[in-house]
C-alpha cells in the first residue's frame, strides 16, 4: 500500500508528536527522538507512543473485520493457485530454452558477420589501388596474347603466351 494513501486513525490532540512524521520516506528514529526530547520527557513520549500504538492496532483489527469476506476469499482463491503455477512452469521452461537457443544462434550469426566484415576490411586495405598505366600495359599485353593465339590457330606451332604466362604465374605463386 502506498504510504500517501494510507488512512491513519485520528490521534488525540494531546500527543507530543505528529503522526505524519512516521509516514515520511526519510523517517529517522534518532532524529524523531531528539526533536521530541526537546519538547517533552521520555516517559511522556513513551506513553504517547503506546497510546498511538493501541490506536493503530485497533484500526488494523477494524480494517480486517471490515474486509474479512474479501480476506477469506483471497485465501480460498490461492488454494488452487499452486497447481496453475506448476502447469505454467513447464511451458515457460521450454520457452526459456528456445529463447536461449535463439539468442545463441543470433550471437553466432552476429559473430560470423563481424568476422566477414573484418576480413572484407582487411582485403580492402591490402588491395592495391589500380594505376591507369598498369591498366594500359595489361590491355596492351592482352592484345598481344590474342594476336599470338590467332597465329597459333592459323597453323603456327608455338606455345600460346597465355599458357606461358599461366605457367610463370603458377611458378611465381609457388615461390611465395
Amino acid at each position: 500500500m502506498e504510504r500517501s494513501r494510507m488512512n491513519l486513525p485520528k490521534e488525540p490532540d494531546t500527543l507530543c508528536f505528529d503522526k505524519e512524521e512516521f509516514m515520511k520516506e526519510d523517517f529517522d528514529v534518532n532524529h524523531f527522538l531528539s526533536v521530541c526530547r526537546k519538547r517533552v520527557q521520555l516517559e511522556e513520549l513513551r506513553g504517547d507512543l503506546e497510546l498511538y500504538y493501541k490506536l493503530l492496532k485497533t484500526a488494523m483489527v477494524e480494517l480486517i473485520n471490515k474486509d474479512y469476506a474479501d480476506f477469506v476469499n483471497l485465501s480460498t482463491n490461492l488454494v488452487g493457485m499452486d497447481k496453475a503455477l506448476n502447469q505454467l512452469s513447464v511451458p515457460l521452461g521450454q520457452l526459456r530454452e528456445e529463447v536461449l537457443s535463439l539468442r545463441s544462434s543470433v550471437s553466432e550469426g552476429i559473430r560470423a558477420v563481424d568476422e566477414r566484415m573484418c576480413k572484407q576490411e582487411d582485403i580492402r586495405k591490402k588491395k592495391p589501388s589500380l594505376d591507369w598505366t598498369d591498366f594500359g600495359e595489361n590491355c596492351h599485353r592482352e592484345e598481344g596474347v590474342r594476336e599470338w593465339e590467332k597465329k597459333g590457330e592459323e597453323g603456327h606451332e608455338w606455345e600460346s603466351p597465355r599458357n606461358v604466362v599461366e605457367t610463370r604465374s603458377c611458378t611465381h605463386t609457388d615461390l611465395k
